[in-house]
């Protein structure tokens, strides 16, 4: 397990965030895909790569 930092929550305050080995190569695969893209100034970065990877 590999600790990436704390997560913040409106609703549960804050926490540590803990990810397996499996897991961070996946993030690292999303942020790669979500750079070679480019940044549109107007969007939320975390949920248009989430929405871009997974559909919404």
């Amino acid at each position: 397990m590999l600790w990436l930092g704390p997560v913040q929550s409106a609703e549960a305050g804050d926490a540590p965030f803990f990810c397996c080995a499996p897991c961070v190569r996946r993030l690292e695969a999303l942020v790669s895909s979500y750079n070679r893209r480019g940044v549109v100034v107007d969007e939320n970065p975390v949920t248009s790569m989430f929405a871009r990877t997974y559909g919404a």
